[in-house]
């Protein structure tokens, strides 16, 4: 059931993330799984697996890791302190309420082992090309994603403020931008792309290619990583 994800910037989140985690069969867990498709590829990479969501309403009920997914706010974890290997959340905080944030941040580190690895990615700032990009799929698709809209409606997080935070927190700690105007023009390409699969390959960059040229235009997402302290 390896899926492999659609969108660019989720084989660029993919690779990031991919690149920090221990190898497997390392146990992890993601807070926010929606579809589960990176939880299922790490899976079938071997690693041990298990995850949280609010709504799994996304996550496909015949998965075989459906039973290791509960439907619980990444604010208030079932599991135990020290648990597990790594932990990391995708593109999830952007999508909390701002009250909640310092404890579904701390949750992250909680249920972490000392030496483990804490990985996270966010959205802070809605910038020109990010607008210019809900244009041009509201013209092209006639709505915008629910992910996009709340990006709009819900108070962004703070990067100075989860920097600290992990700072305070975590060992060997370092960040790293990775969507700016080229993440955000491989996407649009997605959008255009014709539904024949034959020429779709031809509208789809690989991610090494907008991890290399990403480097025009104001950041709007960060990669973050570090070690917890023994």
């Amino acid at each position: 059931m390896n899926k492999r994800p659609r969108l660019a910037d989720q084989r660029v989140r993919y690779a990031l993330i991919q690149s920090a985690l221990p190898a497997a069969p390392a146990r992890v867990c993601e807070l926010g799984v929606g579809g589960g498709w990176q939880l299922q590829m790490l899976h079938d990479e071997g690693y041990d697996v298990f995850g949280c969501d609010v709504s799994l309403k996304d996550f496909p009920p015949n998965s075989p890791i459906r039973d290791r997914i509960k439907e619980i706010s990444g604010s208030k974890l079932p599991f135990p302190d020290n648990y597990f290997d790594a932990a990391y959340s995708c593109d999830v905080l952007e999508h909390v309420y701002p009250a909640e944030r310092p404890a579904f941040l701390a949750e992250l580190i909680r249920v972490t082992k000392p030496g483990g690895v804490v990985v996270l990615t966010a959205f802070f700032r809605n910038t020109f090309s990010f607008r210019l990009w809900g244009v041009g799929h509201l013209l092209f698709k006639g709505t915008l994603p629910q992910w996009y809209t709340e990006h709009l409606t819900i108070p962004l997080p703070s990067e100075a403020e989860t920097t600290n935070f992990f700072e305070q927190r975590l060992n060997n700690f370092r960040k790293q931008p990775y969507q700016r105007t080229f993440n955000l023009f491989a996407m649009f390409l997605q959008i255009m792309a014709p539904r024949r699969r034959k020429l779709q390959p031809f509208f789809d960059l690989p991610a090494y290619l907008i991890l290399k040229f990403d480097f025009i235009g104001r950041t709007t997402s960060i990669f973050f990583t570090g070690i917890k302290p023994k």
